[in-house]
C-alpha cells in the first residue's frame, strides 16, 4: 500500500511542478543543518527531518514524501553549492538517525 502511495504522490508532484513551473523551477534557497530552510520570495519555510517520511529520486527530482501526505520536491540541475547526491544521502541519514532517537 505504501508504495502505491509513493508512486501516486511521485507522479502528482511531477504533474504539479510540471503545471506549475514548466521547465523554470522557482528560485529556492536551501539551508540545511538540523532542519531544511526553504527561502522563496513568498518567504521562509521550515521543514523538520521528522516531518519527511521518504525521499526518493526520479530522473529529475529529489521528491521528498512529508507527514499528511504533502509532497516536496527539488530540481536535481538546481544545486549551487554541494550536489543533489550529498543533498539526498544527507537527508537519508537524518532520517535513518530520528527513526533511532525514536526507539
Amino acid at each position: 500500500m505504501f508504495l502505491l502511495k509513493k508512486k501516486i504522490a511521485i507522479s502528482n508532484e511531477k504533474e504539479r511542478m510540471n503545471v506549475l513551473y514548466g521547465d523554470e523551477f522557482p528560485k529556492i534557497v536551501l539551508s540545511v543543518s538540523e532542519d531544511i530552510r526553504m527561502k522563496t520570495e513568498n518567504g521562509e519555510k521550515k521543514i523538520s527531518f521528522s516531518s519527511i517520511e521518504d525521499v526518493v529520486e526520479t530522473k529529475n527530482l529529489i521528491v521528498c514524501l512529508l507527514k499528511g501526505s504533502m509532497t516536496l520536491s527539488f530540481s536535481k540541475q538546481g544545486f549551487v553549492k554541494g550536489n543533489e547526491k550529498e543533498f539526498f544521502n544527507y537527508i537519508k541519514e537524518k532520517m535513518k538517525s530520528n527513526k533511532n532517537k525514536k526507539k
